[in-house]
């Protein structure tokens, strides 16, 4: 028994291995295969070369600093125009969750009882920059780079959140001791203060006090190029924006977070135990390009929509293909082969569904189930197997009146044996057939349907690329105008469709008697 159950499990492979070498000599097959792998590749490794999230605004998570700025050219740009500017990310670990990641370049302290060191407290998640004070003094914490560029960025942003703690016997005025906190950009030995400029952040030696001890100060929109106050003093300053003056030209620079703690001589004893935290340290120069594809207008990365949607676009593709063609291998299989008021009620079943309007019944019933990737596949299975199980009827109804479906019923074989050990292997040709034209269908209903804004919202695929391109309210400069943006994802949609069906058409030439070459 064992041993004639390996031998048919031998046969079956034989059987599939010579298919598939039949299949590659096939120039459909093997192009239809390529393509194929090509998009399961960017699927599956896609997703792991970007850190970019491909539906949240600014590809980040809520409380972190956007990616890139909106409607960003792609990086590549920059071959052809070197005058454009490219966004540069100066925070390696703006959360300090690695112990053991240099998140500064330089450290300087005024004096060698202050330390600097990784720290476990935090803000959201465990992680901070820890400066300890054991007298007056100050510590300055480096960041590094070079500007390359020959004209001003679009925009700087810094993100910070300081926290101070100490032990005081009393209140102490601010007059007499405190801690303060500044950032700039430092370049050709000058200092170009961004955090309330010119002085920066002070904090009080006082409890329940907004910038004082023992609370979190989130410094999140005061750091910006943007903002009034730092416009302002630059304005006074230079007479001109903070852009045109920190980033005139190209140069080694750095981005500084000094902190400073004075005390006078009389109250230093009451002040114990002074430190400072910096967490949440993010900095970001905005330029006009980003990544392999820019950015859409809610600063997201194209490029991470782009291999997210592969991913999802395959499944729905192939989850609502597979489905379709079960069902209706099911409804048909019974229909043909059982009869009579089987066959009916299931065929006219088929037919009632297949009479009914198809788009007004699909955005009827996706506003009533809601537009998620699950509920997007059911309905598109819903409205996709009838046509096939009419055809598996009309193939069952030849089948059964053969001579070896008669002797397996001579022979006392049940229904469900001569179904599934003689029909359906009969069948199994369409189905293949069936299974690899039906996945377009489903790709291409899906981009439809978030064209019209009905596709789901819990996944970002290609056709939602299309419609967030759509709803953007640049339509009007034209498709080509953000090619990158429209073009390419079209692109996808239309290569992988034509994938299934250059595969499926060889499939029909291997399996069907009528087009078989003859060898």
């Amino acid at each position: 028994m064992k041993s004639a159950r390996r031998e048919k499990i031998k046969f079956q492979l034989r059987r599939f291995k010579s298919f598939m070498a039949t299949l590659f000599k096939n120039k459909k097959a093997a192009t239809g295969v390529f393509i194929i792998i090509f998009f399961t590749i960017m699927a599956v490794v896609g997703p792991m070369t970007t850190d970019s999230d491909p539906i949240k605004p600014g590809s980040t998570d809520y409380g972190e600093l956007p990616k890139a700025a909106s409607l960003c050219l792609p990086s590549w740009y920059r071959l052809f125009n070197p005058n454009l500017t490219e966004t540069m990310d100066l925070s390696r670990d703006p959360k300090f969750e690695d112990p053991n990641l240099i998140t500064w370049d330089a450290i300087e302290t005024s004096k060698e009882s202050i330390k600097v060191e990784y720290s476990d407290f935090g803000h959201d998640n465990p992680g901070s920059t820890k400066i300890v004070f054991t007298e007056p003094g100050k510590a300055k914490l480096k960041i590094n780079f070079e500007y390359p560029f020959s004209k001003p960025i679009e925009q700087f942003k810094i993100w910070a959140d300081f926290y101070l703690n100490a032990t005081i016997e009393k209140e102490i005025e601010i007059t007499e001791a405190k801690v303060s906190a500044s950032v700039y950009f430092q370049k050709d030995g000058k200092h170009y203060p961004i955090l309330v400029p010119p002085h920066g952040l002070t904090f009080q030696f006082r409890k329940g006090s907004e910038v004082g001890i023992g609370g979190w100060v989130v410094v999140h929109n005061f750091m910006d190029s943007f903002h009034l106050t730092v416009v302002n003093y630059y304005k006074q300053t230079y007479l001109e924006e903070p852009n045109n003056v920190i980033f005139s030209s190209p140069a080694n620079m750095s981005l500084v977070v000094e902190v400073t703690y004075k005390a006078d001589e009389s109250v230093i004893d009451e002040i114990k135990d002074v430190t400072f935290y910096v967490d949440n340290f993010y900095a970001i120069l905005y330029g006009e390009t980003f990544g392999l594809l820019g950015t859409d207008q809610s600063q997201r990365d194209i490029y991470a929509q782009l291999v997210y949607g592969a991913r999802w676009s395959l499944i729905i593709g192939l989850g609502t293909a597979a489905i379709s063609v079960l069902i209706g291998l099911i409804v048909g299989l019974l229909a043909g082969f059982l009869g009579g008021a089987v066959d009916e009620v299931l065929m006219r079943f088929t037919d009632m569904l297949l009479v009914l309007p198809t788009l007004p019944l699909l955005l009827i019933l996706i506003f009533v189930l809601g537009q998620s990737m699950i509920n997007i596949i059911l309905v598109l299975t819903l409205l996709g197997w009838m046509g096939f199980a009419r055809t598996v009827r009309s193939m069952v109804l030849s089948l059964k009146e053969r001579a070896f479906i008669e002797s397996a019923r001579a022979a006392g074989a049940s229904t469900g044996h001569i179904i599934l050990r003689h029909i359906v292997p009969n069948v199994m040709s369409l189905v293949y057939i069936s299974l690899a034209m039906s996945v377009p269908s489903a790709i291409v209903s899906e981009a439809s349907l978030s064209w019209l804004g009905l596709g789901p919202l819990d996944v970002m695929t290609w056709g939602r690329i299309l419609f967030e391109f759509n709803r953007s309210g640049l339509r009007t400069a034209g498709a080509f105008a953000f090619w990158y943006w429209t073009v390419v994802p079209g692109i996808c949609i239309a290569a992988l469709s034509l994938s299934f069906i250059l595969i499926g058409y060889a499939m029909d030439e291997i399996l069907n008697p009528k087009l078989r070459e003859r060898r």
